[in-house]
């Protein structure tokens, strides 16, 4: 049996099709079905062409307008692979799941011009409010759509979650451990943001002052404190969530720029 068939090898030359014949509903299950057969064999322009003729047969056939997408994926036609995802997303049966890749393409993208975070993100929250946040895969693709923003915080929150919803299938094992690694992935890049040292823009002589100053971001520092840091050093609070880490960060930069009390 192939996976995602209810056929067998033998079977697969048993069809009554041909490109050439008009389109018939009838036959769309088994086009899309040989479709599959491609894909796993390692044909993905073969595939393509299968789940074309399925969705020119059965426009309504759901399935193969997201496998034609992920095929797309493959073949590098990244907007073709979008238009289905989004054609999907219209017809509603499976608008969850095409989101779900949907937001993956557009935080994974190997090119560069089709990422994006933002759209990411949404297409990541529509999946998983419609599998009311119970679905591991969707909470993965939405931790990840917020790290390509680079939100660690709420990267790392949603992975959590994804990490303790339950994962059915014979791969759980695996699958767990691939978001227990990413979980850790970004705990070290919010700690490598937090702490790298990073150069404040501005004229040549300001920059080689400031070398090494810590750009830090927290929701806890009040406007009274943020006026400890010097005019010239501008500093931009990011990623801390509560107040004993902002006191760490206060110290940290009132011994980096010697100033104990407000300025004028």
């Amino acid at each position: 049996m192939l996976l995602g068939t209810d056929l067998s090898e033998e079977d697969t030359d048993l069809y009554p099709f041909s490109f050439s014949q008009p389109p018939d509903a009838r036959y769309a299950a088994r086009f899309h079905s040989r479709g599959l057969i491609c894909s796993q064999t390692n044909d993905p322009a073969a595939a393509a062409a299968f789940y074309s003729t399925a969705i020119a047969s059965d426009p309504k056939l759901d399935e193969a307008w997201l496998d034609r997408g992920d095929t797309r994926i493959t073949l590098g036609d990244y907007s073709g692979a979008i238009g289905d995802y989004q054609h999907a997303i219209s017809r509603g049966d499976q608008s969850a799941e095409a989101s779900y890749r949907l937001s993956k393409l557009l935080a994974t993208c190997p090119d560069q011009t089709v990422r994006n975070g933002r759209a990411a993100v949404t297409y990541a929250l529509t999946a998983n409010e419609q599998a009311a946040w119970a679905n591991a895969r969707y909470l993965d693709a939405l931790a990840g759509a917020y790290a390509t923003t680079g939100d660690y915080d709420s990267a790392i929150f949603w992975q959590n979650k994804a990490v303790i919803v339950p994962v059915s299938g014979d791969f759980f094992g695996d699958v767990r451990r691939e978001f227990e690694n990413r979980l850790e992935g970004y705990r070290k890049a919010r700690m490598d943001l937090e702490w790298s040292p990073v150069p404040v823009p501005g004229s040549e002589a300001e920059v080689a002052k400031l070398q090494g100053v810590w750009i830090i971001r927290s929701a806890h520092v009040s406007g009274e404190e943020q006026t400890l840091i010097p005019a010239m050093a501008r500093f931009e609070f990011r990623g801390h969530q509560d107040e004993t880490q902002s006191s760490v960060v206060l110290k940290r930069i009132r011994n980096q720029t010697g100033t104990t009390r407000p300025t004028e």
